[in-house]
């Protein structure tokens, strides 16, 4: 009975191991991005989101990743102190101690979609800009004259900005 656990710990071990390692630094970046704006549910936020960061990184002829780092900067910065430096470890290899267990399936489940996302060039809705529903984010957009744009169901606002139409 022992060999039978023992040689089923190692066979569900290596399979984890293979899926976890096949996660790709975009995916990992487009996940913890999507959870850092939007939380742990599948929205309409991500696919958005990647769509600003795909128009940046086009843009400004860079590749995806540099425009994830640049415009997401806070996501990746494990040095930060705050209360949400927890988003800037998450991997696809592991998970970070002390945050809670039923978020796990849920950082999976991200990064899959992530995943989803990344392998389907199609745009999800052609924006320039995403940010707060309220508060500085929104009274900058709306004193800049940016065009609000409707993504389905988000947590954040998306917008256009005229001069880079």
């Amino acid at each position: 009975m022992k060999r039978f656990i023992v040689a089923l710990m190692i066979c569900c071990g290596v399979a984890g191991l293979a899926k976890a390692d096949s996660y790709t630094s975009e995916q990992v970046a487009l996940a913890r991005i999507c959870v850092s704006e939007a939380g742990w549910e599948i929205g309409d936020d991500c696919g958005s989101i990647l769509s600003v960061l795909r128009s940046r990184s086009e843009r400004m002829r860079i590749p995806l990743m540099q425009a994830m780092r640049a415009y997401s900067s806070r996501t990746f910065d494990r040095s930060r102190t705050d209360s949400r430096r927890w988003i800037a470890e998450l991997s696809g290899n592991g998970f970070p101690r002390g945050l809670a267990a039923r978020h796990q399936s849920k950082w999976r489940q991200l990064l899959d979609h992530a995943g989803e996302l990344l392998a389907n060039p199609a745009s999800t809705c052609d924006v320039h800009h995403w940010g707060s529903n309220h508060g500085n984010d929104l009274a900058r957009a709306l004193r800049a004259g940016w065009t609000r744009v409707d993504c389905g169901d988000t947590k954040n606002a998306f917008w256009n900005m005229a001069r880079e139409l």
